[in-house]
């Protein structure tokens, strides 16, 4: 049915009050469809999601004792501003002992209030209407309605070209911005035909992961360790470093960058241990290291370059 510019020119606002029956107070407000805004207010409560000072009235007096019944109404936005100021005035409903109305009327928003309300907003995606939505799991039986519904739709965008203007538009807007993925390394497999890097011989493969480490190699190269690892395993060669970088692989005691002991700090620690009268636990807490630090620097696990204690090994027996 075609919409008649009559019809949209001659729409009526209305005034409506809202009044408590315990208290006798009252909230006045406007709208252009009754029955939509008495189910927002009413929705509100039910959900247990107040809104207004209004709502929080009605949670806790009960909605069964709110009474919603038109006043007045208007044929323009400016009549319905002036008329709703007037009787917010007259019914004193802003006084907090008469009502609920928290603004003088007439679509009033201060300064203030529109910067409060810019702050609370900031961040979020989704409506106050359907923020309840938010979260919610849809069951099996919904998502196969939900795609029966949508089988054999024709999406509006199918066989769309863009122009020339479009596209130069579209260049021009995403100029200088960073791509999400930039600075992100991909592993990638040997056998790929896709990959164009080319590894050494096995001779200088083996040289270059001996000096510079595991991780380094790999960094260069653009991949993750693991895949240096196959390398070298699939073709037999034995490295003679752990994975990590040279600063941290071949550096020890106070030169690797994750130490948190000095030498003379360690050496203190081994004649306390020595002396036996006090715990892993308390010489820890002591020099700031947990307990398993003391028992593996004891074992020879750990700084045994420089304590020269032999590293102790354990075996299990089992019992046939």
């Amino acid at each position: 049915m075609p919409v008649i510019f009559s019809e949209i020119k001659c729409m009526i606002y209305y005034l409506y009050k809202i009044t408590n029956q315990i208290n006798n107070k009252i909230y006045i407000g406007q709208t252009h469809n009754l029955i939509s805004r008495k189910n927002q207010h009413f929705n509100a409560v039910s959900l247990n999601k107040p809104r207004q000072y209004l709502h929080k009235a009605m949670i806790n007096d009960g909605i069964q004792n709110f009474i919603f019944e038109e006043i007045a109404n208007c044929k323009n936005k400016e009549d319905i501003n002036q008329t709703e100021i007037d009787v917010i005035i007259q019914y004193q409903s802003r006084v907090f002992q008469q009502g609920y109305n928290v603004m003088p009327g007439g679509d009033f928003i201060s300064e203030n209030f529109r910067k409060i309300m810019s702050l609370l907003k900031k961040g979020k995606h989704y409506s106050v209407a359907t923020e309840f939505k938010r979260g919610r799991v849809l069951s099996k039986l919904s998502l196969a309605k939900m795609s029966q519904s949508l089988k054999g739709r024709v999406s509006p965008n199918k066989g769309r070209k863009h122009s020339e203007e479009s596209k130069i538009k579209m260049s021009q807007s995403l100029k200088g911005r960073k791509s999400w993925n930039k600075g992100m390394r991909f592993a990638f497999k040997p056998n790929n035909k896709q990959c164009k890097f080319e590894w050494p011989n096995d001779e200088d493969l083996l040289k270059i992961v001996n000096k510079i480490g595991l991780t380094a190699f790999a960094n260069e190269i653009g991949t993750i360790v693991s895949n240096v690892y196959l390398r070298l395993k699939r073709r037999g060669l034995k490295h003679n470093c752990k994975g990590g970088s040279p600063e941290t692989t071949f550096q020890k005691g106070v030169k690797h960058k994750g130490s948190k002991l000095t030498e003379e700090q360690v050496l203190e620690i081994v004649n306390l241990c020595n002396q036996g009268n006090f715990s892993y636990k308390k010489i820890g807490e002591k020099f700031n290291v947990s307990r398993s630090t003391v028992g593996q620097i004891m074992n020879g696990n750990k700084w045994n370059h420089l304590t020269k204690l032999q590293l102790k090994t354990y075996h299990i027996h089992k019992k046939h």
